[in-house]
């Protein structure tokens, strides 16, 4: 699996982590994590902000931030979360900035995999959607266009059955009389 898919697969289970304890191991068994979420690989600054004691907590509050950032995400806790993340205190801002000649920008290097999973988040911000299928189990999605509104093929004809009772509903007695009354 490429770079790109797996940083991708992590930011999709990590949003759509259930936050049961071993649903939580299991992620970071499962993308190999547990080091990046011990008290040492976690920013120091942000484990002491947020009281964040354990493993399990540092997990559920990336969830959250992941949650937060992918429901539209421009608030500004939730940018100076990410920022902080992105740019922990007392690390040299320069280590994590590049120039891309070629793209004429500039380019973050992140230096943990997590920290890779929400510069994927920032820069493809306008494909993370959330499903319109609201009994759906993994609601948190990358669309592969801007107006995708389902996850999968399963909870668009859920959400197509949906609008047509909703539809049949509201003027189902008219489109009856209707239909009676033809001439």
């Amino acid at each position: 699996m490429n770079a790109e898919k797996t940083i991708k697969r992590i930011a999709t289970d990590l949003a759509n982590l259930n936050p049961v304890d071993a649903a939580m191991q299991e992620f970071r068994k499962t993308h190999d994590l547990g080091g990046e979420l011990s008290a040492t690989g976690f920013p120091k600054t942000m484990t002491q902000r947020f009281r964040l004691g354990s493993p399990d907590g540092r997990t559920l509050f990336l969830r959250d931030l992941a949650q937060r950032l992918w429901s539209g995400g421009g608030d500004e806790g939730g940018i100076e979360i990410l920022q902080k993340f992105l740019f922990p205190t007392g690390e040299a801002a320069l280590d994590r900035v590049r120039i891309d000649w070629r793209k004429q920008q500039l380019a973050y290097q992140p230096q943990t995999t997590l920290q890779a999973v929400f510069y994927y988040l920032l820069q493809n911000s306008n494909l993370a959607k959330i499903c319109g299928n609201p009994e759906c189990t993994r609601r948190y999605f990358f669309g592969k266009r801007t107006n995708e509104r389902y996850c999968s093929d399963a909870c668009f004809e859920k959400g197509q059955r949906s609008s047509k009772k909703d539809w049949w509903n509201e003027h189902g007695k008219e489109w009856r009389e209707y239909r009676r009354t033809k001439p």
